[in-house]
């Protein structure tokens, strides 16, 4: 229970932008591996945009009871013109709030992150058992592979030491992802767009999950509606997503 309770606060900080960027980091990380977590997270995000959401309809209905009113009163009263602007501010704060209740449904940046980003699979490098200890390569791959995101991203930085290749910086960047380290992963897949001629479509892709995680939407629709094209892979899912963005 208080494990529970020191959550929905750490949660909480969070949602308000209350924590530093190494605890946002360190919570956003918890919130990748942690599935209870991530719901509990769920949760209270549901719980505040439904607060706020009630909030804007108990205003949006005593508007348009207001304009209702004045309505009726501009045919027993002689002072119409008064009555009318008084009406049309009224109707402009429903506009107003109708947009702000729309505004509250649409999916958070970072619930989109989390629903949308897999880590990029290890296709480069077959893992075989018992070379791991003898090829770098093979040890970097093995351990991303695994899960063990920490460990592959130092082996990783060690192979781009001896060569810059665009599948090491594709599976670096999802560790950095993974892990937090979100600028770093920003500057990998943008490598990979401006020195390779490979790999782009799956660049671009974990680029747009960057810019999600860090809540910067403008960013991420720039990318994503570069693979909207049918023959470009992530189209499918860069259509959906953007539906769900705009």
């Amino acid at each position: 229970m208080e494990n529970r309770l020191q959550n929905i606060d750490w949660i909480e900080k969070y949602l308000n932008r209350g924590l530093t960027p190494d605890e946002t980091a360190w919570l956003e990380m918890r919130l990748e591996s942690d599935a209870e977590l991530r719901a509990l997270y769920q949760e209270r995000l549901k719980l505040i945009e439904g607060i706020r959401l009630a909030h804007l309809q108990n205003k949006l209905t005593y508007l348009k009871n207001l304009d209702e009113a004045l309505q009726r009163d501009q045919k027993r009263h002689r002072l119409f013109s008064v009555h009318w602007k008084t009406a049309a501010v009224a109707a402009g704060m429903i506009g107003l709030i109708t947009a702000s209740i729309l505004i509250f449904r649409q999916p958070d940046a970072v619930e989109l992150y989390t629903t949308y980003f897999e880590p990029y699979p290890n296709l480069f490098e077959p893992i075989v058992r018992g070379q791991q200890g003898e090829d770098p390569r093979a040890l970097a791959f093995a351990a991303y592979s695994a899960g063990d995101y920490s460990e592959a991203r130092i082996q990783f930085h060690k192979l781009l030491v001896i060569k810059k290749e665009a599948d090491v910086l594709l599976l670096l960047g999802n560790a950095n992802l993974i892990l937090g380290h979100d600028g770093e992963a920003e500057n990998n897949f943008l490598t990979i767009l401006k020195e390779f001629s490979e790999l782009h479509s799956q660049a671009k892709w974990y680029l747009a999950m960057c810019y999600l995680k860090r809540g910067e939407l403008e960013k991420a629709k720039i990318v994503l509606k570069e693979l909207e094209r049918p023959d470009a892979s992530y189209s499918e899912k860069s259509a959906d997503l953007l539906n769900q963005i705009q």
